[in-house]
């Protein structure tokens, strides 16, 4: 019987071995157990037969799965004749897949598999595979380029196609003398080999094991270049020039490096200019501006180690057919100083839900601080974390504990040296359980993104997701339903974000290609990778519709790559990058990559896939290279399109070419006037032109950081090309104390978006600084001193009554706002020019901050609030941990309080954190071109959307059903194409609108008679569209006129604009009529509001007006900015007890909560605002100009209806607008307008001023100020039902309102048609505007303005934006006037310059008077005044507060 078993078991062995061509088969009885290879879809897998993984070596790298299934019975051990088993997936105790990996040398291999059973015989199966030599008669090797191209990096590069095996998973060997491969098959030809083999052929030898080679050869990159070689540089610049005279080179900042410039006579725009640096390599230098056959290259002297203070160089220089020329020198290097805590005692508290750092210091120089946990990264700087001054402080940081371990690193930023580590116990014990995967999807949603549905389970629960193993983000986030220990996610992945997930005790869920999922059925976890069919081959015949194309100045140029191949699947995703000069700065400054890719889409009507892109303007003449990057992170790199001439590249950005101190030394007293101190400085861009940029200075006792913007506009002189400026900081006297202002930040951006970047502590070293033309002067230009010689002296300033508004704050709802508020005092008084900053963090090291306003200001004491929007699901689940710090006193002392600090004072010191996600919310979209329809948006909380608002700029509002919905995540729509800025909103199901989120397309339009022939079939150039014609107008408008009227002196503009500006555009643009003003109008404007918003209501008791005021604005990162000062002035008759309303694109509010987005309320902590008072609010909003408040609600408490007041006569005008003509000049657009003004009221308008913003020339009306028009000397009056009609140009691209529009009536019988000058301005709106603005003043002044004054009104003028309120005892009052205000007794009073006014005598009286526009007094026997309005405090005299209006009289 044994026998016979034994002969039919080695039967079937034998039948088995067949069949499994002798891979796997059991050599032992299996009726216990069967072993069986898991069919993976991996490349690396299942091979049998395997490569080595690089051409050169003997060795192959064998990887596979198996299963073990034991029907049941527990499997006891697994174990490995060679190599050990590694679990990868257990479905149960009798049922695991393992992972067998090795490395092998060339040969056959045999692995026996061990599987033991509890109480059953020893099953045994064996592996067979071989690592076999690579047969060069089967592999073909071929460069796919005839000549090498230039990559990104100023190297150059070939390709290598491979046939016999994958060049993905073998890589190609070589001796490395010519070059190296990179991923895919790209090689990098060795700058070293150029040097010496310049004009000849260019080999590459392919190594293989055994000594064998395959040979490769191209031309040189300069063959093609034959009779242009450039001659020697004819200028040759180093800076700072005393660097090669042997004068050590004292860094500028941190990482600095000397450089030089050579100009060179050169038709080639990358002719062989190297740099050697020794024990370095070599650097190509890098093109930074010229023009064809005059351009300048940038050569940076790196110095990387520190054993010597001297490094060797040479440069090499092409000189035309002769020998390349070389030039060897030494430059000497000073240590820059770089401030560290290495011997600094850092120590670590822990307690049981915080842990806190604490360190004391006597010296700070503005370094950022680095905290990590984990993977988790925290850097920040001054003042979170600091208390006391710069000369002695210490900082004390909390964070909430995590359930595992921390391992917790503190250092300085960029600085290796001081490292210091700390371990945080766990909060619980550890349970090694990894989570699993239950199931998963991934969806292709856009041509750059895809939608990752998981569902995974976890024994403690999943509560991070990371992403590029450094961002980690709460998993709730991603959450679409179950919970945290069995849910679904959903999660963007794109080409280079793939997600990793983490559960409570930090055990983590990585996932790769190939990752088993699932035995049954078996599931691979798979990424949208390129299959392997589709090579670098395959993209190899991509043309242009445009080659050899000549650039025109300040124009970006538009064009569409075709790919034609039948090989590859119609939705595969791949973008094109375009690797010139100027797109690769975007790429490398920190911008977001999808901005620069262009997806390709499939054609069916063309059978092409088709991409269009744009190529930015003053770029490099070329021949341009482009990178397509397919799947996830596959990129291809290849020579392209070809720029025949650029008339103007620029890819250096500004640099400041002179730089003084103003009032360096400056000596002033507590006692004296205020004083200035600054830069007056010069810069120089020389073809795009200087833009905007900051400068950022500190001050070296209290670290008070001063953000200094500016732009072109704000030039003492010159133009934008050389343009001088001045940026000053104020010295208040009650802020005395001697200290050194330090410059420790500077961006400059030209009309390119072309940035010079200064960091005085940076990692990064900058070739485009904007001080390389002032390295001679060293660092000491950068700071400028003050001498204080009655310093102010006082202790660390003090904080009290810190109220926190939230107990919790559900992070997934729309309404995500925390509010504070908190006073600070100091017997010098608080710095208002530094708000204290709030800082939220969560256990993940996120960070919020809160940046406060003050809300009262007295001598001593300052009362702040806060309120800030949350992250979607921030610090969930767990606390957000509170502290604040920066708050500064005059005499330079800064306090702080950490976390336990504000615990230990008896504070709230966290917020709890909730989670509905009932609200949904958009995120980001991807880049949309201007002629594309095919929208798709990000965010959460989609699933149930079924309406999507867009609004154009030109009002249109349209509502859109979803195209198609991703998950909750995504959602396709098609749009109307448009080049403007537009808005999208949506709302789900149960009625609950989102954010309202704007969209700007990347404009995109058919080129308008190509200077050359398209290279591609003209099918792809519809007729329609040529009619976007402004890319012919801007050569001929107004290309000087932004430089030539700047804001700050619109007096000019008159003179210098009207002859040059619109002359060429009304003749270009013949199809808009200017004479058809009142039937094309879109804007007959009640939304047209002024600063002055009055709320009608039904009740007329109730009612309230708003006045809006700009106090501040600013241009960052190519976005308007401005901060708004809102006044909510009670006009009714009685209390009002809330009021409601709604405002767009806002970044910052305070002092009114946030009811749900965009909608905001009074606070909740003022109970009303009484009849005849006031509330102030500020906000910080995306735009240029005032924006009215819309969807207003008020209400009031209920009193007797009282006696109606008589209606005023009505003094009406309506402002109706319309664009008559439109261009682009660059990036900028412009619109030219009519307006009309009709007195619709039943009186004569007398007088009416109104504010416009950001106008290149107007006409037919009388400037006042800045920015703010009136009706002009000849036209004394508007009578009731008659018009008048003026024109300007703005920059803009669409129409915006008129603001604070103010009429003057008399009510008498309107003048005689004969006085009104309707003969003069009737001819101002029909002609061109060229022909308007010279004629009219000169015409017509001389015959009205006599009998003005005999009509002057007799009527008061509506109320001006005069506001006051009392909050405690402290009296505010606001005026456009100067204000007056008198007290008796004790009385301190403070205006909006910092300017004070006191007495402490009880029995005196004292007198105040400002000219700003905002003053705080506190005191018992106070009265203030201003034009109409009195306000009164009398506490002794039972007058708490009283407002006189005389206006209402």
């Amino acid at each position: 019987m044994n026998k016979l078993y034994l002969s039919i078991y080695f039967l079937i062995l034998s039948i088995l071995i067949t069949l499994s061509n002798g891979q796997l088969y059991p050599i032992t009885p299996t009726f216990s157990a069967n072993v069986t290879l898991v069919d993976n879809a991996s490349p690396l897998y299942n091979v049998f037969q395997l490569l080595p993984y690089s051409t050169l070596e003997a060795n192959c790298a064998s990887s596979y799965e198996f299963l073990v299934d034991s029907n049941g019975v527990t499997i006891e051990s697994v174990t490995l004749s060679r190599g050990w088993p590694q679990e990868k997936l257990r479905v149960n105790d009798s049922k695991i897949v393992y992972l067998y990996s090795d490395y092998i040398n060339i040969g056959s291999y045999n692995v026996t598999i061990s599987v033991k059973l509890i109480n059953t015989p020893l099953v045994q199966y064996q592996l067979d595979f071989s690592c076999s030599e690579f047969d060069l008669s089967t592999i073909e090797i071929k460069l796919a380029q005839d000549i090498p191209f230039s990559v990104i990096n100023q190297n150059f590069a070939s390709w290598v196609t491979v046939k016999g095996f994958d060049v993905r998973t073998t890589s190609l060997s070589t001796s490395g003398t010519s070059g190296v491969f990179g991923a895919n098959g790209i090689f990098i030809w060795n700058t070293q080999y150029i040097i010496d083999n310049l004009y000849e052929d260019w080999n590459v030898s392919i190594l293989f094991y055994g000594g064998k080679s395959l040979n490769l050869t191209t031309k040189s990159y300069y063959s093609q270049y034959e009779n242009q070689l450039p001659p020697l540089p004819y200028e040759t610049k180093f800076y700072p020039p005393e660097v090669v005279d042997s004068e050590p080179f004292n860094p500028f900042g941190f990482y600095s490096f000397p450089l030089s410039t050579s100009k060179i006579h050169t038709t080639i725009f990358r002719p062989f200019q190297v740099l050697n640096a020794f024990n370095y390599g070599s650097l190509l230098s890098f093109p930074s501006k010229g023009i064809k056959g005059d351009m300048e290259y940038t050569t940076l002297f790196i110095k990387t180690y520190d054993y010597t203070n001297k490094a060797d160089f040479t440069i090499i220089n092409q000189d035309g057919h002769n020998p390349l020329v070389k030039t060897n020198f030494t430059l000497e290097y000073n240590k820059f100083f770089f401030p560290n805590l290495s011997k600094v005692q850092i120590g670590l508290e822990v307690e049981s839900d915080m842990f806190c750092t604490s360190f004391s210091y006597d010296f700070f120089k503005y370094t950022n601080y680095l905290y990590q946990f984990d993977s988790n990264l925290l850097s920040k700087g001054f003042p979170l974390g600091f208390s006391g001054d710069n000369n002695n402080f210490t900082n004390n940081v909390c964070f909430e504990r995590s359930n595992q371990a921390t391992y917790f690193t503190m250092r300085t930023e960029n600085n290796y040296d001081d490292y210091k580590s700390f371990n945080v116990p766990e909060l619980r014990p550890i349970q090694y359980s990894t989570p699993k995967v239950e199931s998963y999807n991934i969806v292709k949603v856009s041509p750059t993104k895809y939608l990752l549905t998981i569902t995974i389970s976890s024994s403690v629960g999943i509560n991070t997701i990371q992403f590029l193993s450094s961002v980690s983000k709460s998993s709730y986030e991603y959450l679409v339903s179950g919970d945290k220990y069995n849910g679904t996610y959903e999660v963007l992945i794109d080409v280079y974000y793939i997600p990793a997930f983490r559960d409570e005790n930090g055990n983590w869920l990585r996932l790769y290609e190939g990752t088993i999922i699932s035995i049954d059925p078996v599931v691979y976890f798979k990424l949208p990778t390129i299959p392997k069919s589709v090579s670098y081959i395959s993209f190899s015949n991509i043309t242009f519709l445009y080659d050899n194309i000549n650039m025109i100045k300040d124009e970006d140029y538009y064009n569409i790559a075709y790919l034609e191949n039948d090989n590859i699947p119609r939705d595969l995703s791949f973008s094109l990058i375009s690797l010139d000069p100027v797109t690769y700065s975007y790429l490398t400054a920190d911008r977001v990559i999808n901005n620069i890719m262009y997806p390709f889409t499939y054609d069916a009507s063309i059978n092409k896939f088709t991409s269009k892109f744009v190529i930015p303007a003053n770029t490099a003449f070329d021949k341009v290279s482009f990178a397509i990057i397919g799947g996830l992170s596959s990129e291809f790199y290849y020579s392209g399109f070809t720029i025949n001439n650029s008339p103007a590249f620029d890819n250096q950005g500004p640099l400041f070419t002179q730089f003084y101190k103003v009032n360096e030394n400056l000596t002033y007293t507590s006692s004296g006037p205020a004083r200035t101190i600054g830069w007056r400085f010069t810069i120089t861009d020389e073809y795009n032109g200087f833009r905007n940029g900051f400068i950022k200075a500190v001050g070296s006792v209290d670290s008070s950081s001063h953000k200094l913007s500016f732009t072109v506009n704000n030039r003492l002189s010159g133009d934008k090309y050389n343009g001088q400026y001045e940026l000053l900081l104020s010295l208040l006297p009650e802020a005395c104390i001697t200290q050194q202002y330090t410059i420790v930040h500077v961006e400059l951006y030209d009309n390119n978006n072309i940035s010079s970047i200064f960091k005085l502590y940076s990692s990064d070293y900058y070739l485009k600084n904007p001080f390389i033309n002032l390295y001679s002067k060293g660092l000491e230009i950068t700071t400028v001193s003050t001498i204080c010689t009655q310093p102010v002296i006082d202790v660390l300033p003090t904080l009290s009554e810190f109220t926190v508004y939230n107990e919790s704050v559900d992070v997934g709802s729309g309404n995500r706002r925390v509010s504070f508020s908190f006073k600070v005092s100091s017997d010098s008084g608080i710095k208002r020019s530094q708000p204290p900053i709030i800082y939220l963090t969560t256990k993940l090291f996120e960070i919020v901050e809160c940046e406060t306003n003050f809300v009262i200001l007295t001598p001593t004491l300052n009362y702040y609030t806060c309120s800030v929007d949350l992250p979607f699901s921030f610090g969930y689940p767990g606390k957000l941990f509170l502290s604040v710090y920066g708050y500064i006193n005059n005499a330079g002392k800064y306090g702080g309080l950490s976390s336990k600090n504000l615990r230990d004072l008896g504070f709230q010191y966290s917020i709890d954190t909730k989670f509905s996600n009932n609200t949904p919310v958009i995120t980001q979209n991807d880049n949309i071109l201007s002629v594309h329809s095919d929208l798709v948006f990000y965010g959460y909380g989609f699933n149930k959307v079924v309406d999507v608002i867009v609004k154009y700029n030109n009002q249109e509002t349209v509502h859109l059903v979803p195209t198609q919905t991703f998950g909750s995540t995504a959602i396709l729509i098609q749009i109307t194409p448009t080049e403007h800025q537009f808005t999208i909103q949506v709302i789900n199901s149960d009625g609950i609108y989102s954010n309202e989120y704007k969209v700007n397309p990347t404009i995109w339009r058919y080129q308008i008679n190509p200077t050359q022939t398209p290279t591609q079939t003209p099918t792809q150039t519809p007729t329609q569209t040529p009619t976007e014609t402004p890319t012919q107008t801007p050569t001929q408008t107004p290309t000087e006129t932004p430089t030539q009227t700047p804001t700050q002196t619109p007096t000019e503009t008159p003179t210098q604009t009207p002859t040059q500006t619109p002359t060429e555009t009304p003749t270009q643009t013949p199809t808009q009529t200017p004479t058809q003003t009142p039937t094309q109008t879109p804007t007959e404007t009640p939304t047209q509001t002024p600063t002055q918003t009055p709320t009608p209501t039904p009740n007329p008791g109730c009612s309230l007006n708003v006045t809006q005021k700009i106090i501040n604005q600013w241009v960052e990162n190519n976005i308007n900015y401005i901060q708004i000062e809102a006044t909510i002035f009670n006009t009714g008759q009685s209390d009002i007890t809330g009021f409601s309303f709604q405002l767009f694109n806002i970044t910052n509010i305070w002092n009114v909560d946030t009811t749900s987005p965009n909608s905001y309320s009074l606070p909740i902590w003022l109970p009303s605002i009484q009849v005849g008072s006031t509330f102030w609010f500020g906000y910080i909003q995306k735009s240029s100009s005032v924006v009215p408040l819309s969807s207003q609600s008020v209400e009031c408490k209920e009193t007797p209806t009282p006696t109606p007041t008589p209606t005023p006569s009505p003094c009406m005008i309506n402002v109706s607008q319309n664009v008559v003509n439109s261009w682009r000049e660059g990036a900028q657009d412009f619109i030219q307008v009519e307006v009309n003004l009709k007195n619709i009221g039943q009186n004569t308008v007398y007088q009416f001023s109104f504010q416009l913003f950001d106008l290149v020339n107007i006409w037919g009306v009388q400037l006042v100020s800045n920015n703010t028009y009136q009706l002009p000397s000849w036209v004394n009056s508007i009578p009731a039902g008659s018009s008048h009609n003026f024109g300007y140009i703005q920059k803009s691209n669409h129409l915006l309102p008129i603001y604070s529009q103010l009429p003057t009536c008399q009510e008498t019988p309107s003048p005689t048609p004969t006085q009104t000058p309707t003969q003069t301005p009737t001819e101002t709106p029909t002609q061109t505007p060229t022909q308007t603005p010279t004629q009219t003043p000169t015409q017509t002044p001389t015959q009205t303005p006599t009998e003005t004054p005999t009509q002057t009104p007799t009527q008061t003028p509506i109320p001006r934006p005069i506001t006051c309120s009392k909050l405690g005892d402290i009296l505010n009052f606001n005026s456009t006037e100067t204000i007056y205000c008198k007290g008796k007794g004790p009385t301190h009073c403070i205006d909006g310059y910092g300017s004070e006014c006191e007495t402490n005598d009880v029995d005196s009286r004292i007198k105040c008077k400002t000219k700003s526009n905002f003053i705080s007094c506190k005191g018992d026997h106070l009265v203030c005044k201003s034009n109409y309005l009195t306000c009164k405090v009398n506490i002794s005299e039972g007058t708490p507060f009283h407002v006189h209006d005389s206006s209402l009289e």
